[in-house]
């Protein structure tokens, strides 16, 4: 059973101020302080037909409040010394600081002004839409963006996840200033935020900061929407995006992984290493080192609030590019058939255990699982007893959660790839039900 969010809230390090969980990792060793304020919503909750809109929201609300400029506003934050950053996710948006500590408060002050009172004046949208459609047919130029795109388009077909976080041109050419605001009335409210500091700065002054700042916060309900589960497509399904000339390919090959706090992360994190996380995993030594195809391969799992992808990427050249991916589809089907060995479990482990120090040595490092914590739901303990649990896993269920979640033939294979040099092979690959081209400048 669940422990309750109060539990969860006081054992974890959180505390309330102005009605928002905050949560503070001090660190005095230099005089810097960063924060997080954090949305529980994010780009799903962009209206089909607009996507892009949370993004849009949070680009144009940087560009000033009322009777204040953008260029107003970054001379501010230069001045100040200060960094501001936003985050845009299918669950989530994280505003990220970082500043001196002296002007930590003047800082802070500028940003919640930001987050509450923003002019999202129209000059400014047009700016940021004219700016939005420069970078989408800059993607046009990055072929593992291509290939990233279009896998996740085809493998969360009809479904939320599916949609593109920056939009596409038609979609950002129907936003309108009342978008922005009604989007920002519905989302900005204090049961939809969370706050963090890590660094040099303690409790009492980040209680103050929030009560201070972010007490005006609307008090409206946060949204909520329940989305459904994605649906894996059965057989194997191949989309090339078609560009001229390519000499080498990008290769994105998965399927449907697992969902935040799944009981089966650690086994498939520790499994995974073996498989696909290191120099010296099957991968690496099977695509790289014995046959020279690729010069980079590596898999991993995603997790959100729904479930999240599988995926192996590569990028070999074309002459390679069939053969290379029949090999992964091999080592997938072996791998979730059983092949895992001890060996391989007892060095992942070793690695992740002597790795992990790397991740948790800095005040920021440490405050963003903690966020999360709270963000998914998760136990307060989850990220504390990653030790514990990475120590703890065992072959046979290891090779069990393989074998529960992934599905080998059921996958999508999606490459950016001259079409007539490649096409002809990947009809050829055992299980594939379909092969669809799509042209790179396809919106």
């Amino acid at each position: 059973m669940r422990r309750s969010t109060r539990r969860r809230q006081a054992s974890g390090g959180f505390f309330q101020a102005a009605g928002l969980p905050v949560t503070v990792e001090e660190s005095h060793a230099l005089a810097l302080v960063d924060f997080e304020i954090l949305l529980r919503t994010g780009g799903t909750h962009d209206p089909a037909g607009k996507e892009g809109l949370t993004r849009a929201v949070f680009r144009t609300l940087r560009k000033g409040t009322r009777g204040v400029s953008s260029a107003a506003i970054e001379e501010r934050i230069a001045s100040l010394g200060g960094a501001l950053g936003f985050e845009i996710s299918t669950s989530f948006v994280r505003v990220h600081g970082a500043v001196i500590k002296r002007n930590i408060e003047p800082f802070f002050a500028l940003v919640a002004e930001l987050l509450r009172e923003p002019a999202f004046r129209a000059k400014d949208l047009a700016q940021i839409k004219r700016a939005t459609r420069a970078e989408l047919l800059r993607v046009r130029d990055h072929d593992r963006a291509l290939a990233g795109r279009w896998f996740r388009r085809t493998i969360y077909a009809g479904h939320p996840y599916g949609r593109p976080l920056a939009g596409t041109a038609d979609a950002i050419s129907r936003l309108t200033v009342e978008d922005l605001r009604a989007h920002h009335r519905k989302h900005m409210v204090a049961s939809n935020i969370l706050v963090g500091f890590s660094g040099d700065i303690d409790r009492a002054d980040a209680e103050r900061l929030v009560t201070k700042y972010l007490s005006g916060l609307s008090r409206r309900k946060a949204p909520t929407e329940r989305l459904p589960r994605p649906k894996k497509r059965a057989g194997r399904h191949v989309v090339v995006v078609d560009k001229p000339a390519r000499t080498q390919t990008q290769v994105c090959i998965g399927t449907l992984g697992i969902a935040v706090g799944d009981p089966r992360y650690f086994p498939l994190q520790v499994a995974n290493t073996a498989f696909g996380g290191t120099f010296t995993s099957t991968l690496m030594q099977e695509v790289r080192e014995k046959r020279g195809w690729s010069y980079g391969v590596h898999s991993r799992f995603g997790a959100d609030r729904q479930r999240e992808t599988f995926t192996m990427w590569s990028h070999p050249g074309v002459s390679d590019a069939v053969d290379c991916i029949a090999l992964e589809l091999d080592l997938l089907e072996r791998w979730v058939g059983g092949e895992l060995r001890q060996k391989q479990i007892s060095f992942a482990k070793k690695y992740l255990l002597n790795s992990h120090c790397f991740e948790v040595d800095t005040a920021t490092k440490r405050l963003e699982p903690r966020l999360d914590v709270e963000l998914f739901g998760l136990p307060y303990d989850y990220w504390e007893r990653y030790e514990e649990q990475i120590r703890g896993v065992k072959l046979g269920p290891a090779k069990t959660a393989l074998a529960e979640v992934l599905s080998p033939d059921d996958l999508i294979i999606a490459l950016t790839a001259t079409a007539d040099d490649v096409v002809p092979g990947l009809e050829a690959l055992p299980g594939v039900r379909s092969v669809e081209v799509i042209p790179y400048d396809t919106p």
